[in-house]
């Protein structure tokens, strides 16, 4: 009887024992199945996240290209009105761009010297000339670039120079007052003397600008210089890119 007692006993144990590793089983199967939907809704999270990622940024190289392409067709639109041809006009902002490409000026800032050059008598053929003139004297920098393009277009409007556009060059750091004693062969005395006299003309202040930035001048090839810089290259990469987003918009 004893016996009998005992082999139910173990029986009961080993099933016990048994139940306990199958739960034990269905408990690891359970947290697996749990680690697995979780790993399966990060991998969804992460792909939703990517795919919105990429969305936003082809919808904001859409806007942007949209806008520079509108930017664009503006300028198109003004330089036509400037040259009186449509034609002129496409030619002109091709050179340009391509002039871009090749300074460390932006493509923005060129098109606005050429506008405002234009707007004082400069022709469609002899902007690109002019600004290379400039940007030299600018060394390369946007902002300069405009300030002498303003004092040089009133200059070239006027026929003549006043103290006050000799001032514009000398404080963007080009030394036009003995530039122009160097070109005209006097003092930079007579030459302050001859600018309230109003005795300066365009074409004097023209002639020392030419030989400031030509045949070994003191700002020859500045730009050229300026553009292999970093901020150069940077300027250049960024004029690429916006080209690039134009013709996409």
């Amino acid at each position: 009887m004893a016996q009998k007692v005992q082999i139910v006993i173990n029986g009961v144990n080993r099933a016990g024992t048994a139940l306990k590793q199958v739960a034990r089983q269905l408990g690891e199967a359970e947290g697996a199945a749990g680690k697995l939907d979780a790993v399966l809704r990060g991998m969804g999270k992460i792909a939703v996240t990517g795919m919105l990622t990429t969305l936003g940024s082809g919808l904001a190289a859409l806007v942007k290209g949209t806008k520079v392409a509108a930017e664009l067709e503006t300028v198109t639109t003004q330089f036509e009105v400037l040259t009186g041809s449509a034609k002129v006009a496409k030619e002109t902002i091709e050179g340009l761009r391509d002039f871009a490409k090749t300074t460390p000026l932006s493509f923005d800032a060129i098109t606005e010297g050429a506008k405002n050059l234009m707007a004082f008598g400069v022709s469609a053929q002899d902007v690109q000339h002019k600004l290379v003139m400039l940007g030299n004297a600018a060394m390369g920098d946007n902002e300069k670039m405009l300030d002498l393009v303003g004092a040089y277009g009133k200059i070239r409007a006027r026929g003549k120079s006043t103290m006050r556009e000799l001032n514009q060059f000398t404080q963007t750091g080009v030394p036009i007052i003995q530039a122009l004693a160097d070109s005209m062969h006097v003092t930079t005395e007579e030459i302050l003397a001859m600018s309230q006299a109003g005795k300066i003309g365009y074409a004097d202040v023209n002639k020392a600008l030419v030989q400031l930035t030509t045949n070994g001048g003191k700002f020859d090839g500045m730009m050229q210089r300026m553009n292999k810089t970093f901020s150069g290259q940077l300027q250049v990469f960024h004029d690429t890119i916006e080209h690039a987003l134009g013709n996409f918009g």
